[in-house]
């Protein structure tokens, strides 16, 4: 065929041909210079409908819809050829230079056509220029129609093409081809001759079919004629059998083109009537799919195309309006008034949520702090006193009676009592060292007694109570028993039933004797300590200062309801008996200590 020096890639095209009340639909998958037939009918009455159907069926890339031919012009002239670049430049040149003036670019075309001549150098190559200026049908692809195969619908585009474009691509060198179209009156030539090449759009007779057949006859003679075919060609076209009965929509070709057609076409059509009803849009098609000096004659469009300016353009031309540009001030203004206030408000709230956050991280750490605190202050005012007195009986020796065993917070240790010999209290004092439980372990006083035992009073400080201590003595192997009394003695054996003879005590007594002795077992008397002047506690040692320190401070803490001036005054003895005690122990003197 001609038109086609090359190949677009492969697509999916609908052609469309509306004569009067029917509609011709072609549908084919053009790849190279070969299409494959997919859809071909003929639709009376609206064909929205069955487009929609083939839509549906095919996935489109295209639609090209064929222009009544009483809607188009067509022109022929010639151009030199140069790159692909500078012919398309000359050619939109010369349709411009010899189509009508009125018909606006978009939809007015120039292509080249092949020379009848293979073996022509000629740099001059023949144009076949066409428009159309009819009214545009409602659209298939863009507004109308849309494509529903595959995931996403989508709108396809649509173009138009004149039936001299059409038939531009049936006609090789030396042949001719002719459409003629009832409903509209129009008879459209093309004829490719030796001499030249002959493109005409006519006006013919349908006032019966004998003048409409003759209206076409002579121009299709005039044509070839002026084309320089001989009439084997022309008569090739109007044999019996070639074009349509019914002369609406005739196409008149030749046997050869026809070959070609069936070439062109997969699989071939069998009946001459199938080239006469959708020949011309197969033409269409061909031309679409042919290199781009050819297939611009398929690229007419409805619409002017929208020229899609630079962002800066398009805003520039968009604020340049004096009421937008009042209401862009007015904004402008207004957000820079505001922009502050925003700023600050957001800011706020910000701070805000971010505050809320870090007063529940301060509570808490803050009350992290108080049982750190607490726990310290237990740690250090809290002593394990079962787990010292233990410590401190395993560190006494035998031979050694601890009479008294003081333990507080505020005088540390002090231990009073006897041993058989002055060497035993020194190895109490080794011993009290080597638990690591106490420091500063000082013998305060020390006195010989009329039995030979010797009286003894020791103070410590206590420095880690919470430490493990490691008995010296192993109980275990001899026990304490075996030590004071010798080999045999036992201290678990149970003590002799008491005698079980003796009166029993009456379940119960009088009145009197009970008072009685309820009054024997109260107190002597709850008055206070008495008093002390300066020069008493200074007199006192460290066993009689601390004696009289803890009768005071336990009379406040058993009578809470103390008068004021009492109350004072027994803190204030505690107080000083309590700097005598150090006093006492830090300069060993024993001045007081009596025997027992």
């Amino acid at each position: 065929m001609t038109l086609t020096t090359s190949q677009s890639p492969a697509r999916t095209l609908a052609v469309t041909h509306q004569t009067g009340p029917v509609t011709r639909m072609l549908v084919v998958r053009a790849e190279g210079a070969t299409c494959t037939l997919l859809d071909a009918r003929s639709v009376d009455g609206t064909p929205s409908a069955a487009f929609a159907e083939i839509m549906s069926r095919h996935a489109l890339d295209r639609v090209i819809r064929i222009a009544p031919g009483s809607s188009t012009v067509c022109r022929v002239g010639s151009v030199t050829t140069g790159g692909e670049a500078e012919t398309l430049a000359a050619l939109d040149l010369i349709a411009e230079a010899i189509l009508p003036n009125d018909i606006p670019p978009h939809r007015g075309r120039a292509a080249v056509l092949p020379h009848p001549s293979a073996s022509s150098t000629s740099a001059d190559a023949r144009v076949l220029a066409t428009a159309w200026f009819g009214e545009a049908a409602m659209p298939y692809g863009v507004t109308g129609v849309k494509a529903s195969k595959g995931r996403h619908a989508r709108a396809v585009p649509e173009t138009w093409i004149t039936p001299a474009g059409a038939l531009a691509g049936l006609v090789p060198p030396g042949e001719m081809a002719v459409c003629t179209e009832e409903a509209g009156r129009a008879i459209t030539i093309i004829a490719n001759g030796p001499s030249q090449v002959v493109a005409r759009q006519l006006v013919g007779d349908s006032s019966s079919p004998p003048a409409w057949l003759a209206s076409i006859d002579s121009a299709a003679r005039e044509s070839a004629a002026v084309a320089g075919l001989d009439s084997s060609a022309f008569e090739g076209l109007i044999a019996p059998g070639f074009g349509p009965a019914d002369h609406q929509a005739a196409l008149f070709i030749s046997q050869r083109v026809r070959s070609a057609m069936r070439a062109a076409i997969k699989p071939p059509p069998n009946d001459d009537r199938w080239f006469g009803q959708f020949g011309l849009c197969l033409g269409a098609a061909l031309v679409a799919t042919g290199g781009p000096t050819a297939r611009i004659l398929a690229d007419l469009t409805a619409e002017s195309p929208k020229v899609r300016l630079p962002a800066p353009i398009r805003a520039a031309s968009w604020l340049a309006e004096p009421r937008r540009a009042r209401i862009i001030i007015t904004a402008a203004a207004a957000a820079l008034v505001l922009s502050p206030v925003g700023i600050a408000f957001a800011r706020h709230a910000v701070l805000k949520a971010k505050t809320s956050r870090v007063e529940e991280q301060k509570t808490s750490r803050e009350q992290i702090q108080r049982q750190a605190a607490l726990y310290s202050q237990l740690e250090v005012s809290r002593w394990p006193v079962t787990k010292l007195l233990s410590d401190i009986s395993a560190a006494t020796p035998v031979g050694v009676s601890a009479d008294t065993i003081n333990l507080s917070t505020e005088m540390g240790l002090r231990i009073a009592g006897r041993a058989d010999s002055q060497a035993l209290v020194n190895t109490l004092q080794a011993n009290l060292n080597a638990t690591r439980l106490f420091r500063d372990i000082k013998i305060v006083r020390r006195g010989s007694l009329d039995t030979g035992e010797v009286e003894f009073d020791i103070t410590a400080q206590v420095a880690s109570p919470h430490n493990k201590v490691i008995g010296t003595e192993d109980f275990s192997a001899q026990t304490l028993a075996v030590r004071l009394h010798g080999p045999g003695a036992d201290n678990t054996r149970e003590a002799p039933a008491a005698d079980r003879s003796r009166a029993r005590r009456p379940a119960r007594s009088d009145d009197s004797s009970r008072d009685t002795a309820a009054a024997s077992r109260r107190p002597a008397g709850d008055a206070p300590p008495a008093a002390l002047t300066d020069e008493q506690i200074n007199a006192m040692d460290s066993s009689t200062s601390m004696k009289e320190w803890a009768n005071r401070r336990s009379y406040v803490q058993k009578n809470p309801t103390l008068d004021t001036q009492t109350k004072d005054r027994l803190n204030d003895e505690a107080t000083k008996l309590r700097e005598q005690m150090r006093k006492a122990q830090s300069s060993g003197a024993s001045s007081g200590g009596a025997a027992k």
